[in-house]
């Protein structure tokens, strides 16, 4: 940063950089203002099945909801046997826990709710 004196213009040293990668990922419901983080420690990924438990268990979702995880920058969504790498940024979807592990991911929010079979045609 900049530090000004009387008669000089002195350059401070940045400060250093980590040389631990950033070890967390954060995430979002659709509704949230910033995001929130959950740390790896050491780890350079999480399960997104480890990771649904530990945002449900923090944001108390009610267990008839599950969640439907998204990467806010590629919007791929992670299916349960995926991984999430550190440093990714989530958007989550509450889902009835029947849809929550494949089938919701295919719902499309900008229309009315989806069923999991369409219905036939009436006669």
């Amino acid at each position: 940063g900049l530090v000004l004196t009387d008669t000089n213009l002195v350059v401070a040293p940045a400060p250093p950089l980590s040389s631990q990668p950033m070890s967390e990922v954060l995430f979002k419901f659709k509704s949230d203002i910033e995001y929130s983080s959950h740390s790896l420690g050491a780890l350079s990924e999480i399960s997104v099945a480890d990771l649904k438990q530990a945002i449900t268990a923090a944001k108390g979702v009610p267990a008839a909801f599950g969640l439907v995880l998204t990467n806010a920058t590629t919007s791929e969504v992670y299916a349960d046997a995926a991984a999430v790498p550190s440093g990714a940024r989530l958007l989550l979807r509450r889902v009835p826990r029947s849809l929550a592990s494949g089938g919701g991911a295919k719902c499309d929010d900008s229309l009315p709710p989806c069923s999991p079979s369409p219905l036939p045609p009436p006669p």
